[in-house]
């Protein structure tokens, strides 16, 4: 893997995500607010458009992975530390 998409677009200044974006026909905000946190998963167009805008810094085979990655999910709280604050758990 080259490089983290998210790593590779929080690097850049505020001037820079806007001309990466606008190459990639997106806007900055989109990219920050549904890519970055993998609320959205772009569509093959504009995953492509992303890969060939970042002139090869991030290739369509990381940003897949980037998407595609299995994110752990969080772990429950156990019981007993959820009761240790209560009064009467019982």
């Amino acid at each position: 893997m080259k490089q983290d998409f998210r790593a590779f677009f929080l690097a850049m200044s505020e001037l820079e995500k806007v001309l990466y974006a606008q190459k990639a026909g997106t806007s900055a905000a989109y990219i920050q607010a549904h890519l970055i946190t993998r609320y959205k998963i772009p569509r093959k167009k504009l995953m492509l458009s992303l890969a060939e805008a970042s002139e090869d810094r991030v290739s369509v085979t990381d940003l897949t992975n980037f998407f595609y990655a299995k994110v752990e999910p969080r772990k429950k709280r156990n019981k007993k530390s959820a009761c240790s604050t209560l009064v009467d758990c019982q």
